[in-house]
């Protein structure tokens, strides 16, 4: 009976160190505690006594398991407590680096993003005035400039056709006149010979205005509404584009911010992660010491 109790007393013992404040006891050393105590009755209580290690074994996982570097069944160490420890504060001063890092990004790129939207609403505001310019002058073109040439085209070919008429009646009137005059034949032909050069000049100055005329109406002013045409045309092209990189611009700049919003994130879980690793070092720590005040 006193065999029983002295087991079942070492399994609660083993069940207390095997706790994460306590040392575990190994399989050698319970061994040993058992070889130890009297051999009266002692296949009943060692089924106790590992009854119970098995059960405190199942319910409580080993904190080895969760120490970096350590092997399970193995109890912690200075040294590995020193290495995690300066493994951890190299991830602190990394996560702060990194946080700075990102803090100069993020102002790098709010003001890149405020140059390129002052740029894109002045390249907008540009093609906007320049379309406007491009659309009143087609529609000046259509509306005034080519029907105030075109009269003013034909107002000039029939004074050219006037001046031509009155060229013709005037010499036909000194042909009659010194026809029935008894002025000299020389002085005669003189006056009818500048008369006649001057309906020659008349009759030339007519066909010009007549060409001139139809060129005006045929190929300049069509070629001219073609350009203007063709420049509004790329006017409307350069507005499209100018919003269309506005918008581009306003989409890329979403991306970056949720980029850097992501970056932040992973920084936040990574700080979240070193926290935890910091606990779980402290509370090995924590059982270490208390393994030196225990002693072996």
């Amino acid at each position: 009976m006193n065999v029983r109790v002295l087991l079942l007393g070492l399994g609660l013992a083993a069940v207390a160190c095997s706790g994460p404040s306590g040392r575990t006891i190994t399989p050698t050393e319970l061994a040993r505690l058992e070889a130890q105590a009297p051999r009266a009755g002692s296949a009943p209580a060692a089924a106790t006594g590992t009854q119970l290690m098995a059960r405190d074994s199942a319910g409580s996982p080993s904190t080895s398991s969760e120490r970096p570097g350590a092997e399970a069944g193995e109890p912690v160490s200075r040294d590995d407590i020193d290495e995690r420890a300066v493994k951890l504060q190299r991830r602190r001063e990394d996560h702060v680096h990194a946080l700075e890092k990102l803090d100069r990004t993020r102002i790098q790129v709010d003001l890149e993003q405020e140059i390129a939207e002052a740029n894109e609403q002045l390249a907008l505001d540009g093609a906007t005035h320049e379309h406007a310019q491009a659309r009143e002058a087609l529609e000046h073109f259509m509306g005034v400039e080519r029907d105030l040439r075109l009269r003013q085209s034909s107002l000039e070919l029939r004074a050219a056709a006037d001046g031509l008429l009155e060229t013709r009646e005037e010499l036909a009137q000194l042909e009659m006149m010194y026809g029935a005059s008894d002025l000299g034949d020389a002085t005669a032909e003189i006056v009818l010979l500048r008369t006649r050069r001057r309906l020659e000049r008349a009759e030339l100055r007519h066909r010009l205005s007549e060409e001139r005329h139809a060129e005006l109406r045929d190929v300049v002013l069509p070629r001219e509404r073609s350009d203007l045409e063709v420049e509004l045309h790329e006017k409307v092209v350069k507005l499209a584009n100018a919003r269309l990189s506005q918008e581009k611009g306003v989409i890329e700049r979403e991306a970056r911010r949720r980029d850097l919003g992501r970056e932040e994130l992973d920084l936040q879980r990574s700080l979240e992660d070193i926290e935890r690793e910091a606990v779980a070092l402290g509370k090995d720590r924590a059982e270490w010491e208390l393994s030196l005040r225990r002693g072996p």
